[in-house]
Parts: structure tokens; sequence; C-alpha cells
């Protein structure tokens, strides 16, 4: 369906890998310009208030400016979609994500850490089969001093995903 913005922001988000640092914005970029011309225009496409924020914090990501600041905005405008979304488990779980792609080096992070673990947490909890609550709480408790509450998630993510190398790592 041309018309289902959604499907743009899946492919767009598809060059954004924060959690292997790498990401290529410019076809980030080129897959949302097929929704339309603009940012706003593009923003108008989605069918919901919620399709809509998730929209706009795909604009913030790839949008211009160095790494470190688009990624900061796109954080901003997830936690927007995550308020106003407090019971969407993707909501949330995106929201965690994006956090984690803003982390400082070293015990610097640990405070964001904490929160996006929190946050996934909650999802998992009340779906323990969700891939991305699982995966992300793994990521969010990747420290010394918080791995032990990634135990769980490590146990069920080889179960929920046997086939990927990356869970049965993990």
């Amino acid at each position: 369906d041309p018309n289902f913005a959604m499907a743009y922001w899946g492919e767009a988000m598809s060059f954004s890998q924060p959690l292997w640092f790498f990401e290529e914005p410019d076809k980030g970029r080129a897959a949302l310009a097929k929704l339309g011309p603009t940012p706003d225009a593009r923003i108008a496409k989605g069918k919901t208030p919620r399709e809509r924020g998730f929209l706009r914090a795909a604009e913030a990501l790839f949008g211009q400016g160095a790494t470190a600041a688009r990624a900061a905005a796109h954080a901003t405008e997830m936690a927007k979609v995550a308020a106003e979304n407090p019971a969407d488990d993707e909501a949330q779980t995106f929201y965690a994500l994006a956090l984690l792609a803003t982390l400082p080096r070293g015990d610097a992070a640990l405070p964001l850490r904490r929160q996006a673990g929190a946050i996934v947490e909650k999802v998992f909890a009340r779906n323990p089969k969700h891939p991305g609550a699982a995966h992300y709480m793994l990521h969010a408790y990747d420290h010394g001093t918080l791995a032990s509450r990634a135990l769980s998630a490590a146990r069920a993510y080889a179960k929920i995903a046997p086939q990927a190398s990356h869970a049965l790592h993990m």
C-alpha cells in the first residue's frame, strides 16, 4: 500500500542500527522521501496521532546535523510517543532503543541504562515473549553493575529467537 506511512518509517529505520554504532542516514532520508517531498507532508500521511509521532521521530533521526544531535532529537520525539501511548509495547521498546542510542561512554551512561532498562522491563513483564523487550533489556543492562538484571531476558531471548545468532550469543 503506497499510502501506508509506517512502511516507509520501517524502511527508513532499517538504516539506523544504534546498538552497533552503524547508520546510513542518506538511505534513511531516501526511504522517507518516497512518502512525500517534505517532512511535514510525510508526517501528515500518518493516519493516527501515534503514526504521526513515529514519523516525527524518524524525521528527527534522519534530519540534518551530527549523529549525536539527531539521536537526542529522536529520543525526545520517541519520549512523546511513549508518553502518549503508555500501554503500547512498540512505542515503549522503540523509546528505550532511542535512549540507548544516546548513551555516553562508561559509568556516565548508568542513569540512561537504568531508564531504558526500566522501560523494557515493564514491557517484558507484560509480554515475556516480546523480542524487542528482551533484546533491549540485555543492551540496557550491559554493564558490570547492572548485568544481573538482564539474566531473565537472556534466558528468554534465546528461546524467543532461537535461529538468531545474536540472540543465542547474548
